[in-house]
């Protein structure tokens, strides 16, 4: 899981009833309130996502994000899904013709 938004206990919290094992890769608060950033922005995200298609067997390597600096991940992973309403998002992705298509219900 890679995060930029979501700290450590709210990932494992959510995602805890899928019992599955969590690499996670997100800014972490420290104790003193400041914030440590493993992944430092949209090149960061998708240098750890290349790297990560690259090694991993267990296929597809999905990608979730709702901004900007998540395009160039979304792109990099097996596949690539918009949550929210983004409009710069949806508005760059669209510049790069990358077609977006609503989930299925």
């Amino acid at each position: 899981v890679l995060s930029i938004n979501w700290s450590p206990p709210l990932i494992r919290a959510t995602l805890s009833p899928l019992a599955a094992p969590l690499e996670l890769w997100c800014n972490e608060l420290q104790p003193d309130g400041s914030i440590v950033l493993p992944v430092p922005g949209a090149a960061a995200k998708r240098a750890r996502i290349a790297a990560l298609v690259d090694a991993v067997c267990a296929r597809p390597v999905v990608y979730v994000g709702d901004s900007p600096t998540d395009l160039l991940a979304m792109l990099e992973a097996d596949v690539g899904v918009i949550i929210g309403e983004s409009a710069s998002a949806r508005l760059i992705a669209r510049r790069f013709g990358v077609r977006i298509a609503p989930l299925p219900p």
